[in-house]
């Protein structure tokens, strides 16, 4: 879709612009951000760091956000999609959040590896896990140690 765009922050960059007005609407601005992303993760929001969540997927979701027309919820998509253009590193959870290895949906009963749950966009504009099979949010999905269970693990190979 987009070709990559050196966006990288050499390390000799001034750490903050030299205008005062713009240093002070910086501030503000990255204040907002974090606080509209720690109600968000509170709500349950997650997603951002999910690897398997495309640069198109989330220009997707920043357009239809531009078009809602709140600057810090466009801010915080750009800077998802910055990081996984330009910091790809950070965007892979630690193994100890992927949590047990299987979940169960309680909707329509399917069992998936917990690697293998999709991302999808929340209706608040962050992203949740949610059941392969039938879409369901995850407060749906239960976790399970096992898919010892009488339906076969829809995960898939991979």
């Amino acid at each position: 879709m987009n070709q990559p765009i050196d966006n990288t922050v050499p390390a000799s960059a001034p750490a903050i612009p030299s205008d005062p007005r713009l240093e002070e609407a910086l501030r503000l601005f990255s204040l907002a951000q974090g606080k509209k992303l720690q109600v968000k993760g509170g709500a349950g929001a997650a997603g951002w760091d999910d690897p398997s969540w495309t640069i198109d997927e989330v220009v997707s979701v920043l357009r239809e956000l531009v078009d809602k027309g709140d600057p810090i919820d466009v801010a915080n998509f750009a800077l998802f999609w910055w990081v996984k253009q330009t910091q790809p590193e950070l965007t892979a959870p630690p193994v100890a959040e992927l949590g047990p290895p299987f979940h169960a949906c309680t909707a329509c009963q399917a069992v998936t590896a917990t690697a293998k749950l999709t991302t999808r966009p929340h209706e608040d504009g962050g992203m949740q896990k949610a059941c392969p099979v039938c879409g369901k949010p995850e407060r749906f999905l239960e976790p399970r140690q096992t898919s010892d269970f009488d339906v076969p693990d829809v995960g898939g190979e991979g």
